[in-house]
């Protein structure tokens, strides 16, 4: 929920492997805006793999095509240090100040 109860259905969960994967639908088009129909959306796949003692997380986002138009453009942006990069490190962020 975001400001003004504002809310955003970036996506949702297709598979869950108990402490192993999480696969989402990302239903968020290059124009960044919501996509109701997860046939049109790209693919999320979050990984826990364990290694020695940490958990690592493993992270891709396929199928850009999905996305029709601009796609190929979305998958660069997505890619660069704007993408989820970004994304990623302020989630870390708010993770180790909560």
């Amino acid at each position: 929920m975001g400001p003004f109860g504002f809310r955003c259905d970036w996506g949702r969960v297709t598979e869950i492997t108990e402490n192993k994967l999480i696969k989402l639908k990302w239903q968020i088009s290059p124009d960044r805006e919501p996509v109701p129909d997860p046939e049109n959306a790209s693919d999320l796949y979050v990984n826990f793999v364990q290694e020695e003692n940490v958990t690592v997380l493993k992270f891709e986002h396929l199928n850009f095509e999905n996305h029709g138009e601009g796609s190929a453009d979305y998958k660069k942006i997505m890619d660069s240090k704007y993408g989820w990069d970004l994304i990623l490190e302020n989630f870390k962020k708010y993770c180790e100040n909560a």
